[in-house]
């Protein structure tokens, strides 16, 4: 029996969430749906229909995505990490060629979209496979529209067959006028960007359209340097020659093997804040997601994250109100589609918040920072059991630990001790050094930072156990 593969696409991040989504920390990942990602959706939802799943993402995103996944996984899940953003068609191209079994059919789809009820996917997706391997076709599935929406691309069906339809033609984002007239007319349904195809189809219509993005894709896999047992990274010189196009632009708009199926289950790309008031808790008649308390008096329909500290609404409407641990945006819910969003207004001025820096998770753990000023910095650091941070020192800064809970293994220099809870311990500058987790429980401890220059990037790593440069 044919081997089921699905290629997860995670290498985007959601502009139009920002602050919420930022390049590091990107849409996928955030917990939106009763405290789980899009991407744990994803998984789960397709977890028993298959046998091996590909992730392609990007070296700013890979630790944290793997992090996040890792506890969701039954079946075998590998890795492809882009060293430069190039589009859906190259990263298609290059996990399908990483498919070992060459009679696999294949699954395509994005990482963050919103799909229920799950039982009626599930049956489109059986179709679809039984349909991938009796046909030598690419299957596309098509969404029926519930408005005349202009942010998702179009497909006009032609004739119907056994199971799908041709398809006539496929349209772009329209405006709002020529959106309306489609929707009318019954016969155009919402692009969804998910496939289902044979290795063999795949290979055979890439050689026939866009045979340059395939000899490119198999170059680059021999390429590969290995970031993990199951992990690999395109080196940039290996990538920088693929063309930057979607699959639809490269592939799927010329060929005729190509059908679509119409489906009939809910689909949301929650691309931005306004359609958040599908998965956020309804609350006084606005739509909440909050750590603390949200008070509303004569206010209506307004998007409300409050991560750290409460908000109080009085005689607003029609806003998006996003309070993260280092910046609030305000706007209106219905502009965030525009080009002036909030991460291009920040671009040239402040682009330190396109990154979530505040907080990250990392392979051994994470770290939240409490307080930074000029010269200081106070950081809360969570080492999970087994975890290790990298061997390491600092030019520009010196650190105080003081351990919280837990046990601390600190090795510095050429000396190793063992810290418990209420024990402190100086890192000198340029001292190298590493703490691990050796004990069953978590350990927590404060660092403390002072010096010049307090940024992440001043990091020189000797050794690491997860293998990161």
């Amino acid at each position: 029996m044919s081997t089921i593969s699905h290629i997860i696409l995670s290498g985007g991040f959601g502009s139009r969430l920002w602050p919420l989504s930022r390049t590091n920390f990107p849409k996928p990942l955030l917990p939106l749906v009763n405290g789980k990602s899009l991407l744990e959706l994803t998984i789960d939802r397709h977890r028993d229909k298959i046998d091996e799943q590909i992730i392609v993402t990007n070296e700013d995103q890979f630790f944290n995505l793997r992090e996040a996944t890792q506890a969701h996984q039954t079946q075998e899940t590998r890795y492809i990490v882009e060293t430069c953003a190039k589009n859906t068609a190259p990263a298609i191209s290059l996990a399908v060629n990483a498919i070992q079994d060459d009679d696999a059919i294949v699954l395509v789809t994005p990482s963050d979209h919103l799909i229920s009820p799950i039982t009626d996917y599930k049956a489109h997706l059986s179709q679809a496979i039984d349909l991938a391997s009796t046909q030598d076709k690419i299957f596309l599935f098509g969404i029926t529209p519930t408005a005349p929406a202009i942010s998702f691309g179009y497909i006009e069906l032609a004739d119907a067959k056994d199971g799908y339809h041709d398809i006539r033609s496929f349209h772009e984002k329209p405006d709002a006028n020529t959106a309306e007239t489609y929707v009318a007319q019954g016969s155009f349904l919402w692009n969804s960007g998910i496939f289902c195809f044979s290795k063999r189809a795949f290979i055979k219509e890439m050689t026939a359209h866009c045979p340059t993005i395939l000899q490119q894709s198999v170059s680059a896999l021999s390429q590969a340097t290995p970031l993990s047992s199951d992990a690999i990274k395109i080196p940039s010189e290996a990538m920088a020659p693929m063309d930057k196009v979607s699959i639809d632009v490269a592939l799927i708009e010329k060929t005729s093997a190509i059908g679509c199926l119409p489906t009939d289950f809910n689909w949301q790309d929650l691309g931005n804040f306004n359609e958040l008031k599908h998965v956020f808790d309804s609350q006084d008649q606005n739509f909440v997601q909050a750590n603390h308390a949200v008070i509303s008096a004569h206010s209506t329909n307004n998007v409300v994250v409050a991560r750290t500290r409460p908000i109080v609404l009085n005689h607003v409407s029609d806003l998006s109100i996003i309070d993260t641990e280092d910046v609030l945006y305000v706007s209106q819910t219905g502009m965030n589609n525009s080009s002036s969003n909030g991460f291009s207004m920040v671009q040239d001025t402040l682009p330190e918040l396109q990154r979530q820096l505040n907080w990250e998770i990392r392979p051994w753990g994470r770290f939240d920072v409490i307080r930074e000023e000029p010269g200081f910095k106070v950081k809360k650091i969570q080492v999970k059991p087994g975890g290790c941070l990298s061997l390491q020192y600092h030019h520009h800064r010196c650190e105080h630990w003081l351990v919280i809970a837990g046990t601390a293994t600190i090795q510095l220099n050429e000396n190793t001790l063992t810290l418990h809870a209420g024990e402190s311990i100086d890192i000198p500058i340029k001292a190298q050094h590493r703490l691990q987790n050796m004990g069953s429980e978590p350990l927590i401890i404060v660092e403390t930072q002072f010096g010049d220059y307090l940024g992440e990037d001043d990091i020189v790593r000797i050794g690491d156990v997860y293998d990161r440069s």
